[in-house]
């Protein structure tokens, strides 16, 4: 039987650790680079030019702590998808399309991720910004990049996502122009 020990001081003895590593050089002093997951929150925490393995024990642990303490992993996704469809009625009123009858659709690119580990009070600082065309010329192809929106926390933007166009906007030929003509002319 052999026995193997471990000079991790938080494996066994904080909640979630799971590795990884301590060292020391002449350089870098003690080291340790802790592995922790704990309510959906899977961290790395690194320590480095500790004077004592207590302090490079005690310094992770306060890190770790006041993750734990303060952020949490918040799924903005709804917050994306309320904007836009804000934004979608907004747009369908003030588009203009020139020189067609297409009406325009328009979607966010796929996103692939909408989960972020924030600080637990930062969800009320989240804002959104939308920049889009206001004019279409035609033809204009389906996918076109038409717009952005931009999902951020105090001025710094957290995600970003094109708004392009789902259909293709075809340009009038002189059939549509004609047929156009006649129904406004008997409307009077």
């Amino acid at each position: 039987m052999k026995t193997i020990s471990n000079t991790n001081e938080l494996l066994g003895n904080y909640d979630g650790v799971y590795g990884v590593k301590t060292g020391f050089t002449f350089n870098s002093g003690r080291c340790l680079v802790t592995a922790c997951k704990r309510n959906n929150l899977d961290l790395v925490v690194v320590v480095l030019g500790a004077d004592s393995k207590k302090t490079r024990t005690l310094d992770s642990v306060k890190v770790l702590n006041y993750i734990f303490n303060n952020y949490s992993k918040i799924d903005i996704s709804n917050i994306i998808y309320e904007e836009f469809y804000k934004f979608e009625n907004f747009f369908s009123n003030t588009i203009t399309v020139e020189k067609s009858n297409d009406i325009p659709i328009i979607e966010l690119e796929k996103i692939e991720n909408t989960v972020f580990p924030l600080k637990k009070d930062e969800i009320n600082s989240i804002s959104s910004e939308i920049y889009s065309l206001s004019r279409i010329s035609t033809p204009t192809l389906k996918n076109t990049k038409i717009g952005e929106i931009n999902i951020k926390i105090d001025n710094q933007i957290l995600l970003s996502s094109n708004i392009v166009l789902k259909n293709n906007l075809n340009k009038k030929d002189w059939k549509k122009y004609y047929k156009d003509l006649l129904q406004n002319f008997f409307k009077i």
